[in-house]
């Protein structure tokens, strides 16, 4: 972030939302938490008002919550459309946004960031297991805002390399499940023959050779199973380097014939 951008506490863009409802017995409400690290402020349960004690504040689409218990661990977001309405308790302050002055998604991301977990953390009093967020603090901190022009233009570079992670995320589990169809193909095609020249070879040698052949039967099994392991090894490091898929072909079918050459000159024997 730019060291130029002007500095404003939290109390200047956030202001406590203090709506709340007493639940009905009858009725039917949801309730929401905040996951650890920046993870998202998700749905909790559904609960029946009967069970639930006292007022509940109400969370409305854009605002600004925390978790007092583990705002210092990164619980904390704006609440999402699919939420408005939901119910938290005290423990789960909400604030409404100054929308001239801060753009929501700006603070989405950055409250994600290390340094902002940081000024939360410092913000957060109590002995240990009772470590809580202050309000009061928590409105101190200052953080770098940008004119909302400037919020937008880094909100979305933001996005657009979020994306980009998301697409690789895909096209690394699409090379993952590529590499073990591999694999499992030439396991097949190794093995499979393996099983039938060594059967045949196993019975052989206890006509013929009694247990010298049998246990040379098992070297060679021994050594397949060393080949497919470094196949295995091999099929990782192709995916890791993202070489082309003719080149991983390539390199174990030549693994597949030094097998095949190998069974061929212990037949020969």
């Amino acid at each position: 972030m730019s060291r130029q951008w002007p500095k404003v506490t939290l109390g200047e863009v956030l202001r406590r939302s203090e709506e709340t409802i007493q639940p009905q017995a009858e009725a039917e409400y949801r309730e929401i938490t905040v996951r650890l690290r920046g993870n998202g402020v998700v749905a909790r349960r559904r609960v029946l008002g009967a069970s639930l004690s006292g007022r509940r504040f109400v969370a409305r689409t854009g605002q600004f919550i925390a978790w007092r218990i583990d705002a210092r661990n990164g619980a904390m977001g704006l609440v999402p459309e699919s939420l408005d309405g939901a119910l938290v308790t005290k423990d789960f302050p909400l604030f409404e946004l100054n929308a001239e002055r801060l753009e929501p998604a700006f603070l989405g991301w950055l409250c994600r960031t290390a340094g902002f977990v940081e000024l939360c953390s410092r913000a957060s009093e109590g002995a240990t297991n009772r470590v809580r967020l202050k309000e009061k603090s928590f409105l101190a901190v200052e953080i770098p805002l940008p004119p909302l022009a400037e919020q937008r233009r880094v909100v979305a570079r933001i996005e657009e390399l979020a994306a980009q992670i998301h697409q690789a995320g895909i096209l690394r589990q699409q090379a993952a499940e590529e590499a073990q169809a591999v694999l499992g193909s030439h396991r097949r095609h190794i093995f499979g023959e393996a099983e039938c020249s060594t059967s045949g070879r196993t019975r052989h040698s206890l006509l013929a050779s009694g247990c010298r052949r049998r246990y040379r039967v098992e070297i060679v099994r021994g050594f397949i199973l060393y080949l497919h392991l470094s196949i295995e090894n091999l099929l990782k490091d192709l995916l890791v380097h993202r070489l082309k898929a003719q080149t991983r072909v390539f390199r174990v079918e030549q693994i597949r014939r030094t097998v095949e050459d190998m069974r061929s000159r212990d037949i020969a024997e």
